[in-house]
C-alpha cells in the first residue's frame, strides 16, 4: 500500500506559506493568461468575420487557436517555470524535512531562488538531471517486475505497463528534492545513489506515488465540479455561444488549485517518506547498476558524468 502521512505533509507545506502564495499567484497568472488568450482568439475571429451574416460563426475556431497558442508558449517555457517555481518550492520543503530552518513570510521567495541558484546556477542543468532521473526511474518497474494492475489482455497489459512506467518516473521530483537538500554532495553522484535506493524500495515508492496521483486527481475533480458553476454563469453573459468552453475553463482553474496546493502536499509526503528509506547493500547496488547501465541510456548518462 503506502506509508506516507498527508497530515504531516500538509504541516510541512504550511511552513512555506510565503512561497505557497507566490506559487498560487504564478499559476493563477498562467490560468488567467490561458483564459485571456482564448477570449482574444474568439474576439479576433468575431472581428474578422464581423461583416458576414453570422459574425460568431468562427468564434470557436479562434478560441481554439488562442488556447492552443498559449499552451504552446507554456510548453516552451516549462523549464523556466519548473526552475523558478516548482524546484524552488521543493528546495524549501526538502530543507524543512531535513530539519533546517528557513525564513518566514515573503522572504522565502528570494531565499529559495538564491539557494537554488547557488546549487544549480543553470536552469538547463537541473532540468537535464531531472529528465534523466525520470527516464532512469521509468525502467525500474521492468527490472523489479512491478505493475500497478495485472491484466491478461495484451493491449491492457501494455497500457498498464506504460502507466506504471510513467508513475515511477514521477518520483524524479523526490530525488531532485534530495539533490537540493544535500547541497554539499555532488548532484550526479547523489542522483545515482538515490536511483539505486529507489530500486530497493521500488514497490513502496511506486504504490505511494500512485495513491498520491489519485489524491491529486480527486482534488482536481472536486475543484472542477465546484468551479464549473461560476464558469457556466459567466459564459452565459458572453455575446456568443460558448459550447464546451465553460468546462475547459473550469478544468484550467481547478488545475491551478491542484498545482498550487495539492502537488506540494504530495511532494512533501514523498520527501518525508524517502528520508527513512533503507539503503541497498553493495551487492544489490552492483546488480541494479549493471542492469540499469545496460537498459537505461539516461542512467548511463548520469553515471558517466559522475566518473568524469
Amino acid at each position: 500500500m503506502w506509508n506516507f502521512d498527508l497530515l504531516s505533509a500538509t504541516h510541512v507545506v504550511e511552513k512555506t506559506m510565503g512561497f505557497v502564495l507566490y506559487r498560487w499567484v504564478i499559476f493563477l497568472a498562467v490560468a488567467g493568461g490561458l483564459l485571456l488568450a482564448t477570449l482574444s482568439g474568439a474576439g479576433t475571429a468575431i472581428g474578422v468575420s464581423s461583416l458576414s451574416t453570422d459574425p460568431t460563426l468562427f468564434a470557436n475556431a479562434g478560441a481554439i487557436l488562442g488556447f492552443a497558442g498559449f499552451c504552446w508558449l507554456l510548453y516552451k517555457s516549462r523549464r523556466v517555470l519548473f526552475y523558478n517555481v516548482i524546484a524552488s518550492h521543493q528546495l524549501l520543503l526538502a530543507r524543512i524535512v531535513a530539519g533546517e530552518s528557513i525564513p518566514q513570510g515573503k522572504t522565502q521567495v528570494p531565499f529559495a531562488k538564491q539557494a537554488l541558484n547557488d546549487r544549480f546556477p543553470q536552469s538547463g542543468e537541473l532540468w537535464q538531471i531531472r529528465t534523466s532521473i525520470g527516464d532512469a526511474l521509468s525502467v525500474l518497474p521492468a527490472y523489479l517486475d512491478l505493475k500497478l494492475v495485472n491484466s491478461s489482455s495484451p493491449v491492457l497489459a501494455k497500457l498498464f505497463g506504460w502507466l506504471t512506467d510513467r508513475v515511477s518516473a514521477l518520483n524524479a521530483d523526490v530525488i531532485v528534492a534530495s539533490l537540493l537538500a544535500h547541497r554539499n554532495l555532488a548532484p550526479r553522484t547523489l542522483a545515482c545513489a538515490e536511483i539505486l535506493s529507489f530500486a530497493k524500495n521500488g514497490r513502496l515508492m511506486l504504490n505511494s506515488r500512485f495513491f498520491l496521483v489519485v489524491f491529486e486527481l480527486l482534488g482536481w475533480l472536486i475543484a472542477y465540479v465546484v468551479l464549473l458553476i461560476p464558469s457556466q454563469k459567466i459564459a452565459g453573459l458572453l455575446p456568443f455561444e460558448t459550447g464546451f468552453w465553460p468546462h475547459i475553463f473550469a478544468l484550467v482553474f481547478s488545475w491551478h488549485i491542484k498545482a498550487s496546493f495539492l502537488e506540494p502536499i504530495a511532494q512533501a509526503a514523498l520527501i518525508q517518506l524517502s528520508v527513512g528509506l533503507p539503503k541497498a547493500e553493495h551487492d544489490e547496488d552492483d546488480a541494479v547498476a549493471t542492469w540499469l547501465t545496460e537498459h537505461s541510456e539516461a542512467f548511463r548518462r548520469i553515471c558517466t558524468r559522475v566518473e568524469e
